[in-house]
């Protein structure tokens, strides 16, 4: 089953009580700042990364969190099916599309 994406809001959270936080900060994010890659860049680094082309498998983002490639990897399975809620706007890239086909090919 595939995983989908919204756009998270506070409204968003309230109607999708069971969606997944993707957002940066959570097990899920993306290390990737945009502000420093540009929007498809930080999506295109994530995917690199994700598929170990993207350097060491622990990356810091801008605020010094810590995210882990195999801990990403590991627990795809707690994806699929659900929705992925990233405060990207859905007709932009999002790394929650990374995400998204890594599920799908997973499954």
């Amino acid at each position: 089953m595939n995983a989908q994406r919204i756009r998270l809001t506070s409204t968003t959270r309230r109607r999708h009580p069971d969606a997944v936080d993707v957002a940066r900060g959570t097990r899920w994010g993306n290390p990737f700042d945009w502000r420093m890659y540009g929007l498809q860049g930080a999506v295109d680094a994530h995917a690199a990364w994700l598929a170990g082309d993207g350097g060491p498998d622990i990356r810091h983002d801008p605020q010094g969190r810590a995210y882990s490639r195999a801990d990403v990897l590991d627990n795809l399975d707690q994806l699929a099916g659900r929705t992925l809620a990233c405060p990207c706007p859905t007709n932009r890239p999002c790394h929650a599309d990374t995400l998204a086909r890594l599920v799908e090919k997973a499954s």
